[in-house]
């Protein structure tokens, strides 16, 4: 099995790489930015974790069928973000960057838009559940076949 690692800014893919991560696994770096463009070959799997709450909320639709898009039929996405309802427990910095959190059920209804099924998993401390999302410190989303989008 292949890494690809993925981000819009290279300083990020020339860190990763300057510190060897998964580089004996013969990981790929790729710059690429779904806000703009599917990529240019299909995956089984992809993950954003900490992705979404940092795009414009106008940008959103456009990420997810660029994301949609660069997935096999069958694929499978996997999505983590803090829910919104944890960001009045957050430092006046860190919202600043974090722009469009969701709840567990706003980011479920919102990935059902381009999944045929969406699994939401609720994160408190290093426990993950399926308990009562307002409470969580993070949201996980497994999100399987993605729809064929227009």
């Amino acid at each position: 099995m292949k890494l690809t690692l993925c981000d819009f800014d290279e300083i990020w893919l020339d860190d990763f790489e300057s510190q060897g991560v998964y580089t004996s696994r013969g990981t790929e770096y790729l710059i690429h930015d779904f806000v703009k463009s599917k990529l240019n070959r299909v995956f089984n799997g992809i993950y954003a974790l900490d992705v979404l709450e940092h795009l414009q909320p106008k940008n959103q639709r456009q990420f997810l069928s660029n994301v949609c898009s660069s997935l096999l039929p069958h694929g499978v996405a996997i999505f983590g973000m803090p829910p919104a309802e944890s960001q009045v427990y957050t430092s006046e910095g860190s919202k600043i960057g974090h722009i469009n959190c969701q709840s567990g059920n706003e980011l479920k209804e919102n990935l059902s838009g381009y999944f045929d099924s969406v699994f939401m998993f609720s994160m408190s401390d290093e426990v993950v559940h399926t308990g009562f999302m307002p409470m969580a410190h993070y949201l996980l989303a497994l999100c399987v076949n993605p729809k064929e989008l227009d």
